[in-house]
């Protein structure tokens, strides 16, 4: 379930509250061949890919916006090995790169990729159903029928898509998931469960995690970490991609958050009074954009990454997750507000940070914030083949592969703890290069006897481990993409998802220039 910062828990309420009194007359019935949850660039990819078969698609999304991560910050791309990218996601970064006299490219603004989504949609004559959340799925034995929203409005089809990076619609059919890390003895992983604390991803200096009175620091966890290896329910950190810039005529200053509070940042500002010199570019990662603008993301230990505070996120409501959301939003403006403005920060990194500011033309009906959280990792399904570590290193050619990827095994860190020597170590971090690996239809499938017309390119079934990895967008796409040729396949040749012909499948794949299998590698 996607969540626009629009959308505050009072806003919500009110929401649900004019929902209920919604007459069952004034409900609607919508019928289409194949529905789908969520306008992420895996669902438009996925109905993009269905309607080009003649299928009728409708996407339901909870935000006036489309366009997932893409359209929400995440302007520098993880491609990774881009020769591995083909089909409609390729297609994606083509079209984005037309708008800039470009043949491709891979760093783009978020207002761009948004557009390009609403032509993809308009040319595929896909209906989008926005600003609706579900809330019911009916199934008839181990076939779902139809889901309702929060309008009351019904939606029915023959095979249904959950494109959610939170995987909402596969958990409210049943359809078993996994929410944290596994213990490594579960599926045989090295960098399973709680992980040894990485040198290079904590403070590059001693920071104690308690001041000098004594006391522990705020964020940071009392408890020690459990054993290695052992599995728990901790979630990989959210932040938000910002989209910044200097320049003044685009400029919009950081203000301070009504709900900013100081102690937040008082491990950072020990840190920063034991490392005074620290500059900006060492906290934050700036990856250029076109027209001077830069997706901002997460760098050291400490930085827009809010480290333990999205544990709940996975399995909250709507109104839980806008509360985890808004407290994201208030933690990292609170970041640069603190340390563009608090007199105790060095006075060099306190002015530079006041020299950048928000887009003044990006999310402008959002305050300039992005629409959505990174959700990096919510739900995992446990469906009819789970992809892990085994898969990634050492076994990664599938017979049913529909479609590749290379980047690293890469986990963000889950917990903050203090060490046998007093100091702050940030855990959770996993960070190994792996070989291309090709990911399997069956990882697409929920079980057949828990849902036999359902398929899931987003929150697939993947260890936590494997998940770190494939994570990325243009993956995503490719994975819809193939989702949605399978559901036309299955629905051309009255056969189940889960009987569906490989070699069917595979020709499909290879005529809409997706890469699956190493021969298939274009020219």
């Amino acid at each position: 379930m996607k969540q626009s910062m629009r959308f505050g828990p009072k806003l919500i309420a009110v929401l649900v509250g004019v929902a209920l009194l919604v007459s069952a007359a004034e409900a609607k019935v919508h019928e289409s061949d194949v529905v789908i949850y969520a306008a992420t660039p895996a669902g438009i990819a996925a109905g993009a890919a269905a309607a080009r078969e003649g299928l009728s698609v409708i996407i339901i999304d909870q935000d006036q916006h489309i366009g997932g991560m893409m359209s929400s910050g995440l302007g520098a791309s993880d491609r990774c090995d881009h020769g591995l990218i083909g089909g409609i996601s390729k297609s994606v970064f083509n079209r984005i790169g037309r708008h800039y006299g470009m043949a491709l490219t891979w760093h783009f603004e978020p207002h761009v990729a948004e557009n390009v989504f609403e032509q993809i949609i308009k040319e595929s004559g896909i209906t989008v159903i926005r600003q609706e959340v579900l809330s019911d799925v009916k199934k008839e034995g181990n076939v779902v029928k139809s889901i309702t929203t929060d309008s009351g409005d019904v939606f029915q089809a023959k095979v249904f898509l959950d494109a959610s990076y939170e995987g909402d619609l596969y958990a409210a059919a049943g359809v078993s998931y996994a929410v944290g890390r596994e213990p490594g003895s579960q599926y045989s992983e090295q960098f399973a469960g709680v992980q040894p604390y990485v040198a290079n991803r904590q403070f590059p200096i001693a920071v104690p995690a308690k001041d000098k009175s004594g006391r522990i620091y705020h964020r940071v966890n009392p408890k020690r970490p459990a054993e290695f290896g052992s599995g728990d329910k901790k979630i990989m950190a959210y932040n938000y991609r910002l989209c910044m810039t200097k320049e003044r005529e685009n400029f919009v200053p950081i203000s301070k958050p009504k709900n900013y509070r100081a102690e937040d940042f008082e491990l950072f500002l020990a840190f920063l009074q034991r490392r005074p010199h620290t500059l900006l570019k060492e906290l934050f990662h700036f990856f250029p954009l076109k027209n001077k603008k830069f997706d901002v993301n997460n760098r050291i230990a400490f930085s827009t990454d809010f480290v333990g505070a999205n544990w709940d996120y996975p399995e909250a409501n709507a109104d839980e997750r806008s509360k985890i959301a808004w407290a994201h939003r208030d933690y990292t403006q609170g970041l640069f507000y603190f340390l563009g403005n608090d007199e105790r920060v060095p006075p060099l990194l306190r002015k530079n940070t006041a020299l950048i500011g928000l887009c003044k033309d990006e999310f402008a009906d959002n305050d300039n914030w992005p629409y959505e959280l990174y959700v990096r990792e919510a739900r995992r399904m446990v469906g009819e083949y789970v992809l892990t570590e085994k898969d990634l290193l050492h076994e990664a050619s599938k017979p049913d592969s529909v479609a590749r990827a290379s980047c690293p095994l890469e986990s963000h860190h889950v917990d903050i703890h203090m060490d046998e020597n007093g100091n702050a170590m940030f855990e959770g971090w996993v960070g190994k290069k792996v070989k291309t690996y090709e990911i399997p239809y069956r990882s697409l499938l929920p079980k057949r006897s828990e849902a036999a017309n359902l398929l899931v390119p987003v929150a697939i079934s993947a260890s936590h481990v494997a998940y770190s990895s494939l994570r990325m967008e243009p993956t995503y796409m490719m994975l819809g993409e193939g989702a949605g040729i399978a559901a036309a396949l299955s629905l051309k040749h009255n056969v189940a998802l889960h009987d569906l012909d490989y070699q069917l499948l595979l020709k499909k794949l290879n005529e809409a220039k997706l890469i699956v299998h190493s021969r298939s590698r274009p020219h």
